[in-house]
Order: structure tokens, then sequence, then C-alpha cells
């Protein structure tokens, strides 16, 4: 039954003594030191039945040295008891390519002593971490590139990461926004026609209450020194499939505060127009 149950396992299993001798091996232990060894059908040298497995990772040579240091330090005290387990993860280069394995060193519960050693092959968690780093670097250069504010927000209202373009827009490094998080408590917010908008309107607020998108939201930001910058805001609210909560909020924003003030200066002029008892012609510069 032991025996079916070592040759069941996907992983390459070998149980050594307290000397750190291995005294049994599974099936995929033997199948996979055949494929690596010297000649075919011979397992690789220091892992067959009666090898000393510690001498193989002391003669490790190069590279491999180091590692094969730390592999057998980590055995040698798992075996004398100071340590409860050993875990590391290597990579293993073959002829179809590079793969990564995790190697397990528990204790073997027997009167003599003696340790399990498991190598479970995590090639594809291996790769699928890196495509996830190399999608979020790109992500992060794309953001960083924005000409747009971006500011990520959790699901309290406190800052989690912006962009360098939200600091430039807003005055405040990233530092500040994230580690103060009233930062922005000496700033007022106003609707697009100058009148004071309340905390709870606020497109991240509005967003993490309502779980709904806020766009095109226009609104002036009052600073203590640089009077108002205006803003073109939208609010994304970032959903949790899990709990079907939301996990904080994605704002967007772009200074538009030059288009404002020309807009403004335009409505001023039409009403000095129309409100003007003379007769009032507007030519561009070529008289026309």
């Amino acid at each position: 039954m032991l025996r079916a149950i070592g040759d069941s396992l996907l992983g390459q299993m070998a149980v050594l003594d307290r000397n750190g001798r291995i005294i049994d091996v599974n099936a995929a232990w033997t199948e996979f030191t055949q494929a690596h060894g010297s000649a075919p059908d011979q397992a690789a040298a220091g892992t067959g039945i009666g090898a000393s497995y510690l001498d193989a990772c002391d003669r490790a040579y190069g590279d491999d040295a180091p590692f094969g240091r730390a592999v057998g330090d980590g055995i040698r005290r798992v075996l004398s008891g100071a340590l409860p387990s050993y875990v590391t993860e290597y990579p293993c280069r073959a002829p179809e390519g590079e793969r990564w394995f995790q190697m397990i060193v528990t204790p073997l519960r027997v009167p003599s002593g003696g340790a399990v050693v498991l190598h479970a092959n995590i090639t594809e968690r291996v790769r699928a971490e890196r495509a996830v780093r190399q999608s979020e670097a790109h992500y992060r250069s794309m953001i960083a590139a924005l000409t747009e504010g971006i500011v990520e927000f959790d699901a309290t209202g406190a800052v989690c990461n912006c962009n360098p373009s939200a600091e430039r827009i807003l005055g405040l490094s990233a530092d500040v926004l994230r580690d103060e998080r009233r930062a922005l408590d000496a700033w007022t917010f106003v609707r697009s026609d100058g009148s004071p908008m309340p905390a709870d309107e606020f497109p991240v607020a509005q967003a993490l209450a309502t779980g709904q998108s806020q766009r095109g939201v226009v609104l002036g930001v009052v600073g203590p020194e640089d009077g108002t910058t205006w803003l073109l805001v939208n609010a994304e609210p970032i959903s949790d499939a899990a709990d079907a909560r939301y996990g904080g909020v994605i704002a967007s924003f772009a200074d538009i505060t030059e288009r404002y003030n020309r807009e403004q200066q335009l409505r001023q002029l039409s009403r000095v127009v129309e409100q003007s008892p003379d007769s009032v012609v507007i030519t561009d510069l070529d008289g026309h």
C-alpha cells in the first residue's frame, strides 16, 4: 500500500536515512533520474538507492555550488531536528527548456530518523508569475507615460498608488498622497459653477458608494496657495468578483484649467455683448 501511494505521487520522492543516504524512491523519481542520466535507463549519479544524497549536494560545482551547499545544509538541519522542514525552489536546465521545481524536505517519522525529499514541478506556476510581472511592468510603463493623472484609491478612500502626472497636476508627491491620508484636506473642491462640492459628491466617493462609473465630471480643486485647478474627472470602481463588493476606485483626471478659463472669458464677453446698449461688432485680426 505504501509503495502504491508513493508511486501515485506526481512529484519525485526519495526517502533518506538519518545519514542522508537514499533508502527508497518512488516511480517518478526513478523515471526522472533515468531520463537525466549519462546513459539510457541509468540513473543520474548520486540519485539511486544506496547513494548519499548529501554527498551529491556537496559535489555540486560551478554556478550550482552555492545552491548545492544550501540544500545540503537544509537537509542536514531537518535530519538533526534543527528545522521542522526545508523548502526551496530552483531551475532545472534540460534540452526541452528550463523547468522549475520546488523541493520540500520533511522529517521521516520513524524511531531511526531520516527525511523525505519531494521535488514538485512548478514550471507552469513560475511561467504564470513571470507573465504577470511582465504584464504589470508593461501596464506601469503605460500608466507612467500618460499625461492624465491616475490615482488608485482603496475601499476606504485612501490613496494606494498614483502616476507622475497625478503628482504634477496635484502638486503633491506620491509619498505624501499615500502616507498622509488627509493630504487633500487643506484643499476645497468646487463644482463647475464655483459652488462648494460636498465630500459625498466627489466622483471617487460616488463611485465607492454606488458602484457606478462617474465620467466627465468637471470640478475645481482650490489649493492652499496656487488658486483653482480645474479638472475633468473619471472614476471607475474596482469590483471584487469574489464577494461582489467594490475594492476601490481608479480615478483619472486631466488639467483643463486653461480651457475652463477661456470658456469663462467667452461667457463673460458674451454677457457683456448681450447687455450692451450699443452695437458691437466682433472681427478677427484681418478685420473679417
